[in-house]
């Protein structure tokens, strides 16, 4: 008797509070997602802006997240085998033909904003991707397999260029004078400016110089791909919950205050 009444009293909880019957457990979810690209994820921590709007839009949908920090590479090996429930990715990338498995794009998590970054009185003019030839450019890492194509057509033809992959290198060289431009996310380039002149990496250099931000390159939206219709269409009624009470707006704040939707 008692536990019949358990039962019962959950199940009237979560439909005052969701407005449905739901169980009292919540489904646990695994999410495969990239290593470490500060702000947007931090493995160690299992933080970061991208993976907290993961969460709350599955708890949001009672559900619990689990996230799998993964390769590139190994998305569509993990995804075929079933070991990951669904995937954080840009919204272009073709899960299912890579996988060979149905997959169900979310509604987009968050955009990544990529840009031609230098500093102004080098009285440098970037207006396209075409402005970046004959200028030494410091990419990110597997910048010219992420980027328009004409990026990578004309990168390829300028010795000039190079990529790393720990992006803090990319805001030294630039104050050092070592490059030209640097190709970067926006909240990336500036969360790395902001730690270094916290920990005084840089007292030699002049962090205050005035930077300039090209917008050449298109917008880069993510989201998470599924392995079930009914996963992600609960995914996204979580995801329009945490929109509307404030929450994503929150912890977009808290990781430097760029919006989804590009507000910078």
């Amino acid at each position: 008797m008692l536990q019949q009444y358990l039962i019962g009293f959950c199940a009237i909880a979560w439909f005052v509070v969701f407005g449905v019957v739901s169980p009292c457990r919540a489904d646990t979810v695994k999410i495969g997602i990239g290593f470490d690209l500060a702000p947007y994820v931090f493995a160690k921590q299992r933080a970061g802006l991208e993976v907290e709007i993961i969460r709350e839009a599955l708890r949001a949908a009672g559900h619990e997240a689990v996230f799998v920090f993964l390769p590139n590479m190994r998305f569509d090996i993990e995804f075929a085998q079933g070991n990951v429930d669904g995937i954080a990715v840009n919204t272009e990338f073709n899960l299912a033909a890579d996988s060979g498995r149905p997959a169900f794009g979310s509604q987009t998590t968050v955009v990544y904003e990529n840009y031609a970054i230098f500093l102004k009185k080098r009285n440098i003019s970037i207006h396209s991707i075409a402005d970046l030839v004959g200028l030494n450019v410091l990419g990110f890492n597997n910048a010219t397999k992420f980027l328009e194509p004409e990026f990578a057509a004309l990168m390829e033809e300028n010795p000039l260029y190079s990529e790393v992959t720990d992006q803090s290198r990319q805001v030294l060289m630039l104050f050092n004078k070592r490059v030209d431009v640097v190709v970067a996310d926006k909240l990336i380039f500036n969360y790395w400016l902001t730690r270094l002149i916290r920990l005084g990496s840089v007292e030699l250099l002049d962090m205050r110089e005035r930077l300039e931000f090209a917008r050449i390159f298109a917008p880069a939206p993510r989201s998470v791909q599924f392995a079930d219709e009914t996963l992600r269409n609960d995914f996204d009624r979580g995801l329009s919950k945490i929109i509307q009470n404030g929450l994503r707006d929150a912890i977009e704040s808290r990781y430097g205050g760029v919006g989804v939707w590009g507000r910078l």
